[in-house]
């Protein structure tokens, strides 16, 4: 199943209960897109917290344990390993910045309910979970074209807004021109002619 297939079928189906018990929890959202879009199984803990036990899991993945300039991709999966007696965790949504990121997830508010949730990266101890199979999670191959709809669309230095803006003269795009994109990461992109780092939310692929 592709990620995004993933997304509208939990939504279509308003969440998941995987096991039976407790309504809409954390872990049957996560079992269910392990199983389904990584295609990993026995992917499952006591506790959200737990899952970082499993080996079947860390054998999929790389663990990340957050940075300072750590941004998050659609399909990773974060484990917040200070909240609660039990922890937490969702599939992150993308896009993202450093500033925070979007998930999916169940019982965030103790609702037992599917949620999409934002999160900055200092509370709760975050710690992610990046498979490394992206077959089913990858959107498009890099490089491709973007053709720029902002009126003024800065070239920052880096992946964020934290990064400073370019100091060249092409450090901010007025044309709505096309450019190629040779590298993402979050909800930014890499321009092939090396000037800097664009904010994709002010493009549409073409």
């Amino acid at each position: 199943m592709k990620f995004d297939e993933f997304v509208e079928k939990v939504k279509a189906m308003g969440g998941v209960d995987t096991d039976g018990y407790y309504g809409k929890q954390c872990m049957d959202i996560y079992n269910y897109y392990c199983n389904n879009v990584l295609g990993v199984q026995n992917v499952g803990a006591d506790c959200a917290k737990n899952i970082l036990k499993n080996q079947n899991i860390l054998n999929a993945v790389e663990v990340i344990e957050n940075y300072p300039e750590f941004i998050v991709q659609k399909g990773d999966i974060v484990v917040f390993r200070k909240i609660g007696q039990y922890g937490h965790v969702a599939i992150c949504l993308g896009p993202a910045d450093i500033n925070g990121y979007k998930c999916i997830e169940q019982n965030w508010s103790n609702t037992r309910q599917l949620e999409e949730v934002w999160h900055d990266y200092l509370n709760y101890n975050p710690i992610f979970l990046r498979p490394k199979n992206q077959e089913n999670i990858k959107d498009n191959d890099v490089p491709y074209i973007v053709q720029v709809t902002a009126d003024a669309l800065n070239v920052r230095t880096g992946p964020g807004t934290n990064y400073p803006i370019a100091s060249h003269k092409n450090h901010c795009i007025r044309d709505k021109g096309k450019y190629t994109i040779v590298e993402e990461k979050g909800n930014w992109g890499r321009l092939k002619s090396g000037a800097g780092w664009i904010c994709l939310d002010y493009t549409k692929k073409i």
